[in-house]
């Protein structure tokens, strides 16, 4: 017992102050003069009742969407997958006969599943799309449940994931409207943290496999993952040449079968609609700031710049984490969550749905830092919240939900007036400036955490890579510090 409080007490430490330390009473009221053993079942019991009772809240809300909105509110990515599903339907291929796909062969193979599902249910295409988005949904949000266990134990983690995305309107109005598939990226890479954060802690070669494996899944279904293949650098250092070569095919391996099998049947279209397919840009910050001042002539180059710089970024910290071989847990969530909201925030092309990459490793940073890191991310989450209300109900493409509501109501004179509002402000210019003030928020969260993560990684690291007792004791009080920028 005298462990276990010891334990309790440096979880309360390095909770953030207020709701987090309600948690902490709670658990050790639950666990106070049990045995150990009673005590973990106690804590487990715990752990899977905030999970059923998230899990209900977030169904909840998707059913009441569902409810609400009607079908007619579909998202161009729906039609498109919904064309793509009669081709297969026909004995077609997509890649050949539509331009609606534009990744690896992993979502066009799950479509075909939808589909068929959905044919065999006696349902809609829609409502099996939806049904198996909110699936998929759920096992983030229990992977989300572990990194927050694993990184901030005493954080008041329900609480934290019902607001952060069960309740949050932008995953609902990705997940029920939008339907496009990066909640399938958000799972792996959410599994891929989990390994390898357990791999840096335990240093278990397994560990470090099965995160090349989940990453290499993320892979498969949309390349951006690949941003992410540095953090792996450090255990692929350490780890025996047989697990270097198997970790190598379990990152790439899956994806270059999909793509060889695709590129055979169809290897012009494969080549201009995957290889070189690049997001459509002037929609969203410096490409829409290009076209909006007349000079989008520059998005070309600027895309070519933003790629090299890219590559710039990914090699110098392969070599970063080659030499340091890891940081702390918090540190390493930042680290991948800004890289990845890099790509929206500043590459040449943008979608809503992007958003979904980052959105579960920004939520276990706000429970594991406290600080003005969290009105940071607060601040991101509101503004978020009111650009994807306004632009899921207006612009053409994204469903326009009011629109729908309104006409399903039979309030046709209010629906015009949307649909009309919905006109004007579908252009380059008028979604530029919408997204406006989430750009500015996306620039304060990398600055700001890019701010944070400096000044919490030992700069001794970057001019030694050695890892002997000094480096695992700055790694271990690294562990213990929360990555704020306050600190």
């Amino acid at each position: 017992m005298k462990t276990d409080e010891k334990q309790l007490s440096v979880n309360r430490t390095a909770a953030a102050p207020g709701d987090d330390d309600d948690v902490g009473s709670e658990r050790a009221t639950v666990t106070a003069g049990l045995p150990p053993h009673a005590g973990e079942l106690s804590k487990r019991a715990l752990f899977l009742r905030d999970v059923f009772l998230v899990l209900a809240v977030a169904w909840a809300a998707r059913i009441l969407f569902m409810l609400i909105v009607p079908p007619e509110a579909r998202s161009f990515d729906v039609t498109s997958w919904e064309a793509v599903a009669k081709t297969l339907e026909s004995g077609g291929n997509p890649y050949q006969e539509t331009s609606w796909l534009n990744w690896p062969p992993f979502w066009m193979q799950l479509i075909y599943v939808i589909s068929k599902t959905a044919a065999v249910l006696g349902i809609p295409f829609l409502r099996a799309l939806q049904i198996f988005l909110v699936l998929i949904e759920s096992f983030v949000i229990i992977g989300l449940f572990k990194l927050v266990r694993a990184v901030a134990p005493a954080a008041n983690a329900r609480k934290i994931i019902i607001i952060g995305l069960a309740l949050n309107p932008v995953a609902i109005l990705l997940v029920c409207l939008h339907c496009n598939f990066d909640i399938l990226v958000a799972l792996w890479l959410v599994l891929f943290m989990d390994r390898l954060l357990r791999y840096n802690r335990h240093n278990e070669t397994t560990d470090w496999l099965a995160a090349c494996l989940f990453l290499g899944l993320g892979v498969l279904t949309k390349t951006v993952p690949l941003i992410l293949v540095p953090l792996l650098a450090g255990g692929f250092r350490r780890v025996t040449p047989n697990a270097k070569f198997l970790g190598l095919n379990l990152l790439f391996g899956p994806v270059a079968l999909g793509m060889s099998v695709i590129y055979v049947l169809a290897p012009i279209d494969v080549t201009a609609k995957v290889i070189a397919y690049q997001s459509i840009g002037g929609f969203f910050g410096v490409s829409g700031l290009l076209y909006l001042a007349g000079i989008d002539t520059l998005i070309t180059p600027y895309s070519a710049l933003f790629c090299l710089l890219l590559v710039v970024v990914m090699t110098l910290s392969s070599v970063w984490f080659w030499r340091r071989q890891s940081i702390g847990d918090r540190e390493t969530i930042l680290f991948g969550a800004l890289l990845l909201a890099a790509i929206p925030a500043l590459g040449p092309g943008y979608g809503p749905q992007y958003i979904y990459w980052f959105l579960p490793f920004l939520i276990v940073s706000y429970a594991a830092c406290g600080g003005y890191w969290r009105w940071i991310l607060t601040g991101f989450w509101l503004t978020s919240v009111g650009t994807y209300l306004v632009e899921y109900a207006l612009f053409q493409g994204h469903g326009m939900y009011l629109y729908n509501i309104l006409a399903h109501a039979q309030m046709m004179s209010q629906a015009q007036l949307v649909l009309a509002w919905g006109q004007k402000w579908s252009t380059h210019t008028g979604q530029t400036l919408v997204r406006l003030p989430l750009f500015v928020a996306y620039l304060v969260l990398l600055v700001s955490g890019a701010s944070s993560l400096f000044r919490n990684v030992n700069r001794e690291w970057w001019m030694d890579g050695s890892a002997g007792k000094a480096g695992k004791q700055n790694r271990a009080e690294n562990d213990q510090r929360c990555a704020s920028p306050r600190d």
